[in-house]
């Protein structure tokens, strides 16, 4: 079964609209077709971030129901790892540290994110030898790769 790890980025996006392919990503992990891992620290960040007034203004689909049905439906079917250790840093933006270091902690063989800072981590070769089995991709490319399955 296919491993993934989710970057904040995709919960917050699920939570905008029904027909991304971020949500679509959230309903296979709900349907336990892929095993999700996630951090406590994960989702106290969604948290943060959803609920930050200029974000609730701009998107009035972002209710607290919804987002709190989301979120409730990731982690029921996400494995939580209480100890995640710190072996890789990414020196530009340490906030995205959690989420590489989750996906090398539980060699998932997805970390999907539309982030660049950690996107770009696919084009080092230091990188993906020390981690071979990790694949750092967008929504889309991670849909492909399950439907191919």
């Amino acid at each position: 079964m296919i491993s993934v790890v989710f970057d904040t980025n995709i919960y917050v996006q699920a939570m905008l609209g029904q027909n991304g392919p971020a949500y679509e990503c959230i309903q296979i992990a709900s349907r336990g077709e892929v095993r999700l891992f996630a951090a406590r620290s994960i989702f106290v960040e969604i948290s943060d971030v959803i609920s930050r007034p200029r974000l609730i203004h701009k998107y009035p689909v972002l209710t607290t129901e919804r987002s709190a049905m989301i979120l409730r439906s990731a982690a029921a079917q996400a494995e939580i790892v209480s100890e995640v250790p710190q072996v890789f840093r990414i020196d530009r933006d340490p906030d995205d540290d959690i989420f590489v270091n989750l996906a090398i902690a539980v060699k998932a063989d997805y970390l999907v994110s539309r982030d660049k800072d950690l996107s770009e981590l696919m084009l080092d070769s230091e990188f993906t030898s020390r981690y071979p089995y990790l694949k750092i991709v967008n929504p889309f490319e991670f849909l492909q790769a399950v439907r191919a399955k």
